[in-house]
């Protein structure tokens, strides 16, 4: 595991239902303390984590897409979770949980937020929205996930877009989808929060540990991404400052819609090579910062220019938004599970049809609705074999467990 100053915000992840625990094994990759919590063994059996604690009862497999069956097995294992979360909690200051909203595991994620909140570390959520064409089970309990949120002390909120991850990577073979796709959200975020401590890049404008701290864990829906840039584009008036916003807008493999003016905290970050840097004029990144005034009103602003002496490196401009209300997609996935959550209920309510077989009521097809016995074969009988004229009965003896008859023979009177 890295050690803490390797990262601005030591984070240890608790991943909670199959995609969560998968999102886990990608933080565990890059070096972060990492526990996965799942109801169903079979799940749990294909991970390559060494922590990982199986937290259903009964040895039942799972939880079905039921979050109320979740919600108890997590109160049934609700001791032993805490001891494990804390076995990670103890070397990190913030916790982040990874849960995929529409499994009946991972829609319960803050009911395990509110368990682990008697560790007292600040906890943040992780967690990804359905596919259009997933199930209206999936779109109700990510929905009701979601509306529990302001009930917790979770600060900020990442939701990750299913829709835009089978856009991406839907060409990707089965067995590399999740992967390739998992890590790409996983990464960038773990470059933002090693900036501050890469070697490999003397800080210009320093964007330092407290300040990634201040735009992560900012209360409300946090966006982030980055983009490599082209040379010019650090030497041409506004041409980087008219890219912000499609950054945010794109916000990677993040749900998307947001009104920026609702912000509360924005990141900018700008690695180049140093030479790039010293052609570029300031106004350049300045603009960058005004445009993010414009786009956010009032707004704490973080800034970072990092110079690498790899001259061959592509420019990449990194930045985070946080404390912004949940995203259109949210919104959207919200009418999806209104139109169909209730035909769903009245499916599922309906009795079961009743056929109408007219004659069919009351016809026979044989003469009699009881099967007639099976005939029954006589056994032959078995002759006792012959006695041996030497064999004699045995005594029995009292270490048998057998009583001695009661009488005066077996009696003497003392």
């Amino acid at each position: 595991m890295a050690t803490f100053s390797e990262r601005s915000v030591e984070i240890g992840v608790v991943g909670l239902g199959e995609c969560g625990c998968n999102l886990a094994v990608e933080f565990d990759r890059l070096g972060y303390a990492a526990v996965a919590l799942n109801t169903s063994y079979t799940d749990l059996r294909g991970l390559p984590l060494t922590e990982k604690l199986y937290v259903g009862t009964n040895g039942r497999d799972g939880a079905g897409q039921d979050v109320l069956l979740g919600g108890q097995y997590l109160d049934a294992n609700a001791e032993e979770i805490l001891d494990r979360v804390q076995s990670i909690a103890d070397g990190c200051d913030h916790i982040l949980l990874t849960a995929g909203l529409g499994g009946g595991t991972g829609s319960n994620v803050i009911t395990l937020a509110n368990l682990i909140s008697k560790l007292g570390r600040p906890i943040s959520v992780f967690a990804t929205l359905p596919k259009n064409q997933e199930g209206s089970i999936a779109k109700v309990n990510a929905v009701q996930a979601v509306s529990q949120f302001n009930d917790t002390d979770v600060t900020s909120v990442v939701l990750v877009d299913n829709e835009k991850i089978l856009l991406q990577f839907g060409s990707n073979s089965l067995t590399t989808f999740y992967h390739n796709a998992n890590s790409s959200v996983v990464n960038t975020l773990h470059e933002m929060n090693s900036l501050a401590h890469d070697t490999g890049l003397t800080p210009v404008r320093g964007f330092d540990g407290e300040d990634f701290r201040r735009v992560f864990t900012a209360r409300g829906t946090l966006i982030y991404g980055q983009a490599d840039l082209k040379r010019e584009d650090l030497t041409v008036e506004d041409q980087l400052a008219n890219g912000l916003q499609t950054i945010w807008d794109n916000a990677g493999l993040l749900a998307a819609g947001f009104d920026y003016q609702d912000a509360t905290m924005a990141g900018i970050v700008l690695v180049a090579p140093e030479s790039l840097l010293a052609q570029a004029p300031t106004d350049i990144f300045e603009n960058v910062i005004k445009q993010v005034r414009s786009l956010t009103s009032t707004v704490g602003i973080y800034t970072g220019l990092f110079a690498t002496s790899d001259e061959t490196a592509t420019p990449r401009l990194y930045t985070m938004l946080s404390g912004l209300p949940y995203p259109n997609r949210l919104k959207n996935v919200v009418s999806q599970a209104k139109e169909e959550g209730p035909a769903l209920g009245t499916k599922v309510a309906r009795p079961m049809e009743n056929l109408d077989l007219g004659d069919l009521s009351d016809l026979s097809l044989f003469n009699s609705s009881v099967m007639p016995a099976a005939p029954v074969s006589p056994r032959p009988r078995q002759e006792a074999p012959p006695q041996s004229p030497a064999a004699t009965p045995s005594p029995v003896s009292n270490s048998d467990n057998v009583e001695p008859e009661s009488g005066p023979a077996n009696n003497p009177a003392s």
